[in-house]
């Protein structure tokens, strides 16, 4: 299982996107109405750093919410794909100069690498984190 921080900054959402769309809520009374970027990929990503221009975080919950199937035929699933997506997201959607573009990038690469090859030193360096299982009903 994967889970979130209890809290991320947009410094940190900058180096890896913890917050899936399924699972989040925005307010749309403090915020106003936003609508995400045009983008065939990452806009969800995109739409979480704008909003986090006008708040210091997103808040995590240590709750199972959602479970989530990845094929190499999905949009997610190319990492390839994913990893030029987020470049092209860093550099046009939220216009970061090549410099910062590449410190974020570089910590993308290494957190997705390491989380999927490595996943026992991802989890030491907190880079994984772990959920905890709903409550059961009763």
């Amino acid at each position: 299982m994967v889970g979130v921080p209890a809290r991320a900054s947009r410094a940190d959402l900058l180096k890896t996107n913890t917050v899936a769309c399924s699972t989040a809520i925005y307010d749309r009374a403090h915020f106003g109405p936003r609508a995400m970027p045009a983008l065939r990929r990452r806009q969800d990503f995109a739409f979480w750093l704008d909003l986090l221009r006008d708040t210091p975080a997103v808040l995590g919950l240590p709750l199972v919410l959602m479970t989530y199937r990845e094929s190499p035929a999905s949009l997610s699933g190319a990492k390839g794909r994913a990893a030029a997506d987020t470049w092209g997201m860093y550099r046009q959607a939220l216009g970061l100069s090549r410099a910062e573009a590449s410190w974020y990038f570089g910590h993308y690469a290494l957190r997705g690498l390491l989380r999927h090859r490595l996943p026992g030193l991802a989890r030491r360096l907190g880079w994984l984190e772990g959920a905890v299982p709903p409550p059961e009903a009763g």
